[in-house]
């Protein structure tokens, strides 16, 4: 952090790690997951274990995991069935978080003719929320001095897609009521950010993708916006993103310009970025390959909360492998 923006410095240490293992078959998915994170001495655990059974046309779900963040333990319980036919998909899930349990519904219908589909439902949530791990990743978030109780959000939503020639359209809008939310504020004003929770908001969001396509040369972009019933410190409202990509079966390059909006936290605003991003990734066998990522490559100077700059020029590499 620029000392500019900070009365003191304040150095912070991360740790995430997640794991997890996943067998499935026609008739049934097993799958366990962990996550550990630590913001300084403030630790979260969480482990998950996760079994779904397949019966034709219907799917009936079981998990069971533990939660521990900030010194509290909470059991976490989630029996679900569902009905999954060819144009629609309706399920009942009952789950338990502590001592809070909640019936959260869902419903999908989709219907389509020739290149057009369109699709609709409502889906509902209760979790914890992943402002830790997003806190973790960042590394510039206090937590020290709050609770993050579960989320609980039902969504309404739609989708339209349609083709024309080569370009393929799809058109999104939702609008998510959130019992419990949140927002980055500064309570203690020391100039660092905390999570700060809200109640009974609605949210509306609306977007646009675009995909054209010519021989192996591909171009995708996107934009989306949202609008708050309560104003939402430290979200942007609008965001959009440009990628071009080539495909030949092995070496697939991609250059990405994305766009964050500006962003209000408390009296302060931080004007909009844009940053250029390059991936490369080759297929070495069928079932492995390498890749390297180049995230702001330009080193764009941006601050994602005030006295906070983002990340410079950052390089990635790795591997994916499946057997």
């Amino acid at each position: 952090p620029g000392p500019t923006y900070r009365p003191f410095d304040r150095k912070k240490y991360t740790t995430l790690f997640k794991s997890g293992f996943l067998f499935s078959n026609q008739d049934y998915t097993i799958g366990i997951n962990g996550i550990y994170n630590t913001l300084e001495e403030l630790e979260e655990k969480q482990e998950s274990f996760i079994f779904k059974k397949y019966y034709e046309k219907f799917i009936f779900k079981t998990e069971i995991g533990h939660n521990e963040f900030g010194g509290k333990e909470n059991t976490i319980f989630d029996l679900s069935a569902c009905k999954d036919d060819q144009n629609y998909q309706i399920g009942l899930a009952i789950k338990t978080i502590g001592d809070q349990t909640r019936l959260l519904p869902e419903a999908m219908i989709t219907m389509g003719k020739g290149d057009v589909s369109l699709s609709a439902g409502i889906v509902s949530d209760f979790s914890f929320p992943d402002l830790w791990i997003k806190a973790g990743d960042s590394s510039y978030l206090t937590m020290e001095n709050v609770f993050l109780l579960p989320e609980e959000k039902y969504r309404i939503y739609s989708m339209l897609n349609f083709n024309i020639a080569d370009t393929q359209i799809g058109f999104n809008g939702q609008v998510s009521y959130e019992k419990t939310s949140y927002q980055w504020r500064d309570m203690d004003n020391d100039n660092l950010y905390e999570p700060c929770m809200i109640k009974d908001n609605i949210i509306t969001d609306y977007g646009i993708d675009i995909t054209k396509k010519m021989g192996n040369v591909y171009i995708k972009a996107g934009f989306n916006h949202q609008i708050w019933q309560k104003k939402l410190s430290g979200f942007p409202k609008e965001n959009g993103y440009i990628r071009w990509g080539f495909e030949n079966g092995k070496f697939n390059p991609e250059i990405q310009v994305e766009y964050t909006g500006k962003q209000n936290f408390d009296a302060r605003r931080i004007g909009g970025y844009t940053l250029i991003s390059a991936l490369f990734s080759y297929q070495i066998h069928p079932d492995m390959a390498v890749f390297c990522k180049f995230n702001n490559i330009f080193e764009n100077e941006y601050h994602q909360a005030p006295g906070y700059p983002g990340r410079p020029f950052e390089a990635l590499a790795g591997f994916h492998i499946r057997w």
